[in-house]
């Protein structure tokens, strides 16, 4: 028996996950993979921006 998982139900139970470790105050920055292989200077720029701003608010 083959076991087919659709995409969207992947989804649901990442979306499901993230937000108990949301709630756990885990933080999550996401991108996607063209701006990693791609872009990678603007993804350590938006990621610096955002530690700085974390720190800020840490305070």
């Amino acid at each position: 028996m083959v076991k087919v998982i659709l995409n969207s139900e992947i989804q649901i139970k990442d979306r499901l996950r993230q937000d108990i470790l949301e709630e756990l105050g885990v933080r999550f920055i996401r991108f996607n993979d063209a701006d990693i292989k791609k872009n990678m200077n603007s993804v350590i720029h938006s990621l610096q921006i955002k530690i700085e701003e974390l720190e800020s608010n840490s305070v």
